[in-house]
C-alpha cells in the first residue's frame, strides 16, 4: 500500500492517510523529459536532455469536521519549505511547492479539495552512515537513533548509489580535528577530495553540505548553531563537494590530530520517479 506524507519547514508531519484526511487519486508522479537529437545517417544521437516534470496533483477528502480541517490544513501548508513523502517500498521525499488548492462544498458528508503542488527537486531516498570511530565486532545499537552505523574501518562511510543521478551528501566531522580533509572513492577509484585548513574544537562538528543551495562549509555547535563560516577556510584546489554515483562510494577523512574522528555522512540518493 501506497503512503503520503506531507513535511512543513517547522519539522510537523500531516499524513494523508488519515480517515479525517486522505489523498485520493494522486497523479504525475512519473518522469517527463524534454530532449534534443542530432541525426548522422539512420541514427539518432541525443544532445540535450532536461527534466520536465508534471505538477504533482490529487484530491485531499476530509471527512469529518471538514471546514476546520481544512482550515488547519492551509495553516499547515503556510509553514514552509513543504516536503512530500511517498512510501512505497521505501521512503522517498521531493520538495514541492503549492500551487493550488480548490476548496468546494461538502457533499455527502466530504469535502473534496483538489490539490496541485510544482515539484521542486528530484526524489530522493535518505542514506545516512555514521561512524564512531570505535569498531567493534558484535556492537549494538539503540534502533531509534537515526543513523546506520557500520562494521567498517574508523574514519570511512561506504554508500551504495543505484542511481544514475549524481546524489548530494552532507558530510559531518566531530572534533577535535586539526586540518580535517576526505577523499571520495568510487569502485576504489579516486574521484574527489576536499580539505578544511581549521582546528575544530571537541564539542563542535565541521559540516561540509551539497543537500540545500547555496553549498556551505560551516562550523556548529552541539546545538546545530552556526559558530563559524569555514567556505574561505576551504582548499580550493579540491572538489569539496561530495556527491555520490552509480556503485560503491567510499568517503575517508583524516586530520592532522592524533585522535581517531567520528564522522557521519548524509546521502540523498536521487530518481526522477519512484
Amino acid at each position: 500500500m501506497r503512503e503520503f506524507y506531507l513535511l512543513n519547514g517547522s519539522g510537523q508531519m500531516y499524513s494523508l492517510m488519515d480517515v479525517k484526511h486522505w489523498l485520493y487519486e494522486p497523479t504525475k508522479l512519473g518522469a517527463k523529459f524534454q530532449s534534443k537529437y542530432e541525426q548522422i545517417d539512420s541514427d539518432f544521437i541525443r544532445t540535450e536532455r532536461i527534466a520536465k516534470p508534471d505538477d504533482i496533483t490529487g484530491k485531499v477528502m476530509f471527512t469529518s469536521n471538514q471546514y476546520g480541517e481544512y482550515f488547519n490544513f492551509m495553516e499547515f501548508l503556510a509553514v514552509e519549505p513543504l516536503t512530500l513523502m511517498y512510501r512505497s517500498n521505501a521512503m522517498y521525499k521531493v520538495s514541492v511547492d503549492l500551487k493550488e488548492i480548490e476548496k468546494s462544498e461538502i457533499e455527502d458528508g466530504r469535502l473534496l479539495c483538489e490539490l496541485k503542488l510544482k515539484r521542486l527537486s528530484r526524489w530522493y531516498k535518505e542514506v545516512t552512515i555514521y561512524n564512531d570511530g570505535n569498531v567493534d565486532i558484535g556492537k549494538t545499537y539503540d534502533h531509534t537513533y537515526p543513523f546506520t552505523y557500520t562494521d567498517m574501518e574508523p574514519e570511512t562511510a561506504i554508500i551504495q548509489s543505484d542511481s544514475g543521478y549524481n546524489s548530494p551528501t552532507k558530510i559531518t566531522i566531530f572534533g577535535p580535528c586539526i586540518n580535517p580533509e576526505w577523499v571520495q572513492y568510487l569502485n576504489n577509484e579516486v574521484i574527489s577530495s576536499g580539505k578544511i585548513n581549521a582546528t575544530i574544537r571537541s564539542g563542535r562538528k565541521a559540516v561540509i553540505d551539497c543537500t540545500t543551495i547555496p553549498y556551505s562549509i560551516k562550523e556548529l555547535d552541539s546545538d546545530n548553531t552556526v559558530t563559524n563560516d569555514l567556505y574561505q577556510l576551504s582548499d580550493f584546489e579540491t572538489q569539496r563537494f561530495v556527491f555520490c554515483k552509480f556503485g560503491k562510494n567510499r568517503i575517508v577523512v583524516d586530520h592532522e590530530g592524533t585522535n581517531t574522528l567520528r564522522i557521519a555522512v548524509e546521502a540523498r540518493i536521487e530518481y526522477e520517479t519512484v
